[in-house]
């Protein structure tokens, strides 16, 4: 090229030159060569559609929000003295900041909910939270989901009972089931924004995978919510690897038998961790259940 055409600098610079001299007519028309492929879901995709049937089929409501949050919105899920990552060039202050999880957003949700007087609310989310600076896991795509007002609508034949702590624990073992995995609750008051006699870390196969519980009453507050709330948080990536394939078995050629046993065990042992002795007992034993409590 001439020393005035200084802009010509690369191969595609001299093409271009050729095709504005000779006409761009003159060059055949041709389409990209594309691979004509089916669409296929992994197990992860698969999963997220399994559950989002099940919550909806449970009257949940499919909740989507932004990933950024304000400092004020997230630092009651935060650890004492830990900040969250910022972004550079933020919005706004109310986007100012990456989530570690998606509870403050759905408690956003229900509080703009209840400001329009919708009420006995179910909502959840699939989606991407961030870690905290210098933490080496990573992004976490996780499911959260929350639960307000009464189990049932009022009614005059219905009672006016208030969903409890045993509603999104039945939600939160649904969900293990659908992904393949066994599913147990262990006490645990260390987490900093749910009420310390109503929480529970939620557990697949030995691993923790997740949190649920009533939200702290002083939560609540700063959200501008009365009442009582329910949230669960589950990892998907912690349930995805511990999935079994479904097998099949013949029916049993002999009648079941029922066995009803008493044992006497401290208060601080869980009664998981009995459920899962006797489980360990025999191949034979299909199922077992917690039945009635003692004390005194």
């Amino acid at each position: 090229p001439p020393t005035s055409r200084v802009d010509l600098t690369r191969e595609i610079d001299l093409i271009e030159e050729v095709a504005r001299l000779r006409g761009y007519d003159s060059i055949p028309t041709t389409y990209p060569k594309v691979e004509a492929k089916a669409g296929e879901r992994d197990k992860n995709g698969d999963l997220q559609d399994k559950i989002r049937g099940f919550l909806s089929g449970n009257g949940f409501y499919e909740a989507v929000t932004y990933t950024f949050l304000s400092p004020t919105a997230l630092s009651p899920f935060l650890p004492s003295g830990v900040e969250p990552i910022k972004i550079v060039n933020p919005l706004s202050e109310d986007q100012s900041v990456l989530r570690t999880t998606i509870i403050p957003s759905l408690l956003e949700v229900v509080g703009r909910n209840l400001s329009y007087q919708n009420e006995n609310l179910r909502f959840f989310e699939i989606g991407r939270v961030f870690p905290l600076p210098g933490d080496e896991e990573g992004e976490k795509v996780v499911v959260s989901g929350i639960m307000t007002g009464l189990r049932y609508k009022k009614a005059w034949n219905l009672p006016a009972d208030e969903r409890d702590f045993f509603d999104v624990k039945g939600i939160a073992e649904s969900l293990l089931e659908i992904a393949g995995s066994s599913a147990s609750f262990v006490h645990d008051e260390t987490v900093p924004f749910l009420h310390p006699g109503k929480s529970a870390v939620v557990q697949a196969d030995g691993l923790d995978v997740g949190i649920l519980g009533e939200i702290h009453p002083d939560v609540m507050e700063r959200f501008d919510i009365k009442g009582r709330a329910y949230i669960f948080e589950i990892e998907l990536g912690g349930v995805t690897g511990l999935s079994r394939e479904a097998s099949f078995t013949h029916i049993p050629k002999f009648p079941a038998v029922y066995r009803d046993i008493a044992i006497l065990v401290d208060d601080h042992i869980p009664a998981d961790m009995v459920l899962k002795a006797i489980k360990g007992v025999a191949p034979l034993i299909s199922d077992v259940s917690l039945f009635d409590l003692y004390q005194g």
